[in-house]
């Protein structure tokens, strides 16, 4: 397989048929004392031409077209590293072409499109006392350059503002290595070597054999593929996981991962589930296999990309069951040779919003429908100016890759080896401040691995990096080849203070004792907004039902667990029982017929109405009980009030009502009082949540609480501000913090975001209490307050059933109390919880039925993977993919008797594997 050099020669493709046809033209030099140079003073060659232009700083440029190169020469006083920038423009597009300094390539010159001269700044090179060249060869596109500045190179310290695993719920050993890369990150290199493909040109531990016999050392990081293995075109095991598993828990190394998943040729003849021959796959984009299908539920290309994501879930919660985090990496080198197009693998064949839809889909199946977190999530990026489109957002990130293959010059049209041991810091810093310092920046991917002089000299401060396999022939044998990497080198690197090789990991690295995690969610970046917020310091203690006392609901980071310690994303409504009391009973039982988990049931302490007695909250539990809803009460008396009595008023209430809550704490939760606090301010608000927290804890209540934001709700940047306070104010640490999403909350999506984000920063848990679809002073994007809150496992509660009046009766779910009829905003919801909606397990039975033949989803007798497809289908799209009663009740068989969900398709596998016994899983 000559995959690493087929594939970038994708990017100077159109080089191939050019032809230097000119002579050097013009000679110029520069003095020391210059900081400018102009380009029209440089050696030329080719289809470059001197042009005149009043935009230019000379009065000329240069203009390159169909071939040729611009040599710049000038000189510097000090050796040391400079920082370049290069006005330039892009005729007609984006173009980009090679540049290199001294020899050495430097990568692909991005020049965005202008019809002037734009700065490219490349932050850091490497320059010698005396004379320089820099040389621009041609690429692709037709540039025009006027000329070039530079300056002492101020670099950026080298760091990383979001070092936590974006995985809220990432387990301990995870969080542990991230604080050990974060901890050497910048002072460091961390060396890693991928293992070759199965079958290929020799043995898997041929590379590593190699590294330990001449260095007489291991390196720390081992790449593995999971592609092969999770294929459904024609996959097996093929032993990554076993090695895996060696690799980390036998000689405490770290474990990266890539996944060139085959995808046929002729995907529209491929019959999903069949198996077909090697060579009509592909991972190239030479397929009709479509990527933003395959992230579209329904769809055949769904199917086979669940089935792979299925098996792949499979062999990580292993890991993840024996404590082994892994650095995962997916779909990788989208953007390819730059651009829209410029793609070689079918996931980025469609672009980068294709992509991205791709990107995003993978992770919240794998994290939040399979249940995977063990993964430290590493993508791949270019320094293009089209890169950063192609970014699927810091919330879905956690590390950020370049890979880097720059011993293959391109610049004649036929790619030519050269030993080029660069360290490429430009790359490194560009890429680094493209995204803000967010992320660490590693060395996915090399064939040099540059040198430790070079790396340190330049302070190309790499996270790590981890050369790719000997390929079996000269242009492919990235470690061995000298052209890539001579023995002298690699010796040096091993065996220097600055590379971290496998026996200098830290015996504590899986369990270093740092591993405290506030929970949050990584503030959002994307394409067009620069994230400012600060890095997250909190510290939130939880605490387990046993050591509160509770046994009920309880906080768990920024998990909401039910008493059988099983996370409850609540998916509900509100209720108003305070003015329809003749009412309740129907509204529940409607409600959960159509798909609640839960209910916000308003009352009152008779303030303002007539006073919620004990025998009504008894008798609102057993109807939730028997309509298997869990019960959130909430006093609506102090809505809106700035006044802190009111909300003691409220808490008081509830003091006397305590044995009717402490028998329930399995069933209900306490929303001590509705929106009180009015005022855009966070102090008071804290102070009344906490005197309000005194009263019902000192009475003896253990129960969960749900606090709402100030601000009438609608200002969570009073939880981002006092929520940690204020939940380390409760004893029994058991805080849930609510915002109300109306106009002025969830007006748009980067609304709704932006202040979910903030709230998070508190982290505690945090739901929506209340949303809407409009609010009397505008619009509310309910999809993305459901989308946002799903992607981060959060939940949300619809207001309201029906009863609204004085000209806000749209929020009025239905139109009749039995829930027969609904209006536009119950259609909108009760379908967009309809597969999204999971019933409190302490409602869900311990025994199985014993007349069910398990794993047989599709009743044709038999348990095989067709039945795990079938379930991923009927998920995916229940409308098209319909299960027969008898089969959903085949499907339920992975234990926990709750439903048809993506666990049960896993347990299928687990059989088909051998790895159970029997069905239903035990």
């Amino acid at each position: 397989m000559n995959l690493k050099l087929f594939k970038k020669a994708g990017a100077a493709v159109m080089a191939a048929a050019m032809m230097f046809n000119g002579v050097i033209v013009g000679s110029a030099s520069v003095s020391a004392a210059d900081s400018k140079v102009e380009f029209e003073t440089a050696d030329f060659t080719g289809d470059v031409t001197v042009e005149s232009g009043s935009g230019a700083s000379g009065g000329s440029y240069l203009k390159m077209t169909d071939s040729g190169t611009i040599s710049l020469k000038f000189n510097v006083a000090e050796g040391g590293l400079y920082k370049l920038t290069i006005y330039a423009g892009g005729i007609g597009s984006d173009k980009q072409q090679n540049l290199s300094v001294n020899g050495a390539p430097q990568g692909a010159l991005a020049i965005p499109e202008s019809d002037g001269f734009e700065a490219i700044v490349i932050p850091a090179v490497k320059l010698k006392a005396g004379e320089n060249t820099l040389t621009i060869e041609k690429s692709w596109g037709w540039s025009n350059f006027d000329y070039m500045s530079l300056e002492s190179a101020s670099l950026p310290s080298i760091n990383a503002t979001q070092t936590s695993p974006v995985d809220p719920e990432a387990i301990p050993e995870a969080k542990s290595l991230m604080n050990y890369l974060s901890s050497v990150y910048g002072k460091n290199i961390i060396s890693g070597q991928q293992e070759i493909y199965q079958y290929g040109p020799h043995g898997m531990e041929y590379e590593f054999e190699y590294l330990e016999k001449l260095t007489g050392h291991m390196p720390a990081i081992r790449g593995f593929d999971y592609g092969n293995f999770t294929c459904p075109a024609f996959g097996s095991d093929d032993g990554s996981t076993e090695r895996v598993i060696d690799w980390v828990k036998n000689r405490n190394g770290i474990a990266t991962s890539s996944w060139h998943l085959n995808v046929p040729t002729d995907f529209a003849s491929y019959t999903t589930g069949s198996k077909i021959a090697w060579e009509k796959t592909t991972y190239t984009q030479n397929t009709d296999f479509s990527p933003a299908k395959a992230a579209t539920p329904g769809t055949k290309e769904n199917a086979y990309y669940l089935a792979a994501l299925t098996t792949l879930a499979e062999e990580f919660n292993e890991l993840e069951e024996q404590g082994i985090p892994v650095l995962w990496r997916p779909l990788h080198e989208a953007e390819g040779g730059g651009g829209e197009t410029g793609s070689w693998f079918w996931w980025g064949r469609e672009g980068s919003e294709a992509y991205k839809k791709l990107w995003v889909y993978t992770y919240e199946t794998l994290t939040n429908d399979f249940d995977c977190h063990n993964l430290i999530w590493e993508w791949n990026s270019y320094d293009f100016p089209t890169s950063e489109n192609w970014y699927p957002g810091d919330q879905y990130v956690d590390i950020i890759g370049y890979d880097k293959y720059n011993c293959t010059d391109w610049s004649t049209g036929s790619p030519v080896l050269k030993h080029n041991d660069s360290a490429i810091s430009s790359t490194f810093y560009s890429i680094m401040e493209r995204y803000d310092n967010a992320k660490m920046v590693a060395m996915t991917e090399n064939d040099s691995f540059s040198t430790v002089e070079n790396l340190t000299s330049e302070k190309a401060g790499w996270l790590y990096f981890c050369t790719w396999y000997d390929g079996g022939s000269a242009d492919n044998n990235f470690l061995t080849n000298p052209v890539f990497n001579t023995e002298q080198d690699t010796i040096d690197m091993y065996k220097s203070d600055y590379c971290i090789t496998l026996d200098e990991l830290p015996a504590d690295l899986y369990k270093n004792g740092n591993t405290s995690n506030p929970g949050t969610t990584a503030p959002v970046k994307t394409t067009t907004t620069t994230t400012t917020t600060a890095p997250i310091t909190t510290t939130i203690t939880t605490t387990t039902p046993s050591q509160s006392g509770s046994k009920g609901f309880y906080v768990d980071g920024q998990t909401i667990r039910d008493a059988n310690g099983n996370a409850f994303e609540m998916r509900g409504v509100n209720i108003a029982h305070c003015w329809y009391k003749d009412k309740t009973e129907q509204s529940i039982k409607a409600a959960a017929e159509l798909g609640t988990n839960c209910v916000r049931i308003v009352c009152s302490n008779g303030v303002q109405w007539s006073k919620t007695t004990a025998s009504e909250l008894e008798q609102i539990i057993e109807w939730c009980k028997e309509n298997k809803q869990i019960c959130i009460f909430e006093v609506h008396d102090a809505t809106g009030s700035n006044n802190i009595s009111d909300i003691v008023k409220a808490a008081e209430y509830w003091a006397e009502m305590k044995d009717i809550l402490n028998a329930n704490t399995k069933y209900v939760i306490l929303n001590i009082a509705n929106e009180w606090y009015g005022d855009w301010q966070s102090a008071t608000w804290a102070d009344g949540c906490k005197q309000a927290i005194d009263v019902v804890r000192d009475a003896g209540i253990k129960n969960m609480i749900i606090m709402d934001s100030a601000g009438w709700g609608q200002y969570p940047t009073s939880i981002k501000e006092k929520g940690a306070e204020v939940f380390a104010s409760d004893p029994e640490k058991n805080i849930v913090f609510s915002i109300h999403m109306y106009e002025y909350a969830g007006g748009t999506a980067d609304m709704v975001k932006s202040n979910i984000d903030g709230a998070l920063q508190c982290g505690a848990p945090v739901i929506v209490g209340e949303f809407g679809l409009k609010h009397t002073d505008g619009d509310v994007d309910e999809a993305t307050v459901m989308n946002y809150c799903k992607q981060n496992k959060m939940g949300y509660i619809a207001w309201s059933w029906m009863g609204n009046s004085g000209g806000v009766e749209y929020l009025d779910l239905v139109s009749s109390w039995d829930g027969s009829k609904l209006t536009e905003w119950g259609e909108i919801y009760f379908n967009a919880i309809k597969n999204n909606s999971s019933i409190a397990t302490v409602y869900t039975a311990d025994q199985p039925s014993a007349n069910v033949k398990y794993g047989d989803a599709n009743c044709d007798g038999e348990v095989n993977m067709a039945d795990a497809v079938m379930i991923m289908q009927s998920i995916a799209n229940p409308n098209k993919y319909v299960l027969t009663a008898e089969g959903s009740k085949n499907a339920d068989c992975s234990g926990g008797n709750d439903g048809v969900t993506n666990k049960d398709a896993l347990a299928i596998q687990r059989f088909k594997l051998g790895l159970l016994v029997s069905l239903p899983e035990a």
